[in-house]
């Protein structure tokens, strides 16, 4: 009886050719994005380690209703980001870090929460909306120019819009949520 020899041969690159290429594309375009996204208008910071203690400021929650005070290193601890922008306060360009605000919704505002209002240490009060932190990359901010702000100047905290990055936030309209001096704020 004869026995018939079976050989198996590997395909060819070339019958490969067509799904190698298919792959490779999808590849590049998930690689180069063709996202809709933006890359961010800021640029990222690393958290620190600081241990003020002292609060700077209260925070009632959306969540659980219980207000606490909250001091630097507890904001820090969230992530830390920064931009400059041409102040209209100060008529020059400022470069602020801080906390975004949406990170401060997710952790303290909840998904119910529809706003946040600020309390100023002057009784100056504002409610910004949770769509403007859809839109615009707002922040809590800490420091100014590499240090923190003091409170006998605008500090500890104030709210940032980035005019320089967003052309369509007009400072007529988007000037009174810049508030500083934040003694409290309250997720609604």
């Amino acid at each position: 009886m004869r026995r018939e020899r079976c050989v198996h041969r590997l395909p060819t690159f070339s019958a490969y050719r067509s799904t190698f290429l298919a792959l490779a594309i999808l590849g590049a375009t998930l690689l180069f994005g063709c996202s809709s996204e933006r890359d961010p208008d800021y640029l990222d910071v690393k958290p620190r380690t600081l241990n003020v203690g002292d609060p700077i400021m209260r925070i009632r929650s959306g969540v659980n209703d219980t207000p606490f005070d909250v001091d630097i290193s507890i904001l820090e601890s969230l992530g830390t980001v920064s931009y400059s922008v041409d102040d209209p306060y100060e008529l020059t360009d400022v470069e602020y870090e801080g906390v975004l605000l949406s990170v401060l919704f997710e952790r303290f505002g909840g998904a119910e929460s529809k706003s946040v209002t600020t309390l100023a240490i002057d009784d100056d009060t504002q409610t910004i909306p949770r769509d403007h932190i859809g839109k615009w990359p707002l922040l809590l901010a800490l420091k100014a120019n590499g240090s923190y702000s003091p409170r006998s100047h605008r500090g500890p905290v104030m709210i940032i819009y980035p005019y320089d990055q967003y052309p369509e936030l007009d400072p007529t309209i988007y000037d009174p949520f810049w508030v500083w001096q934040i003694s409290d704020m309250t997720f609604n």
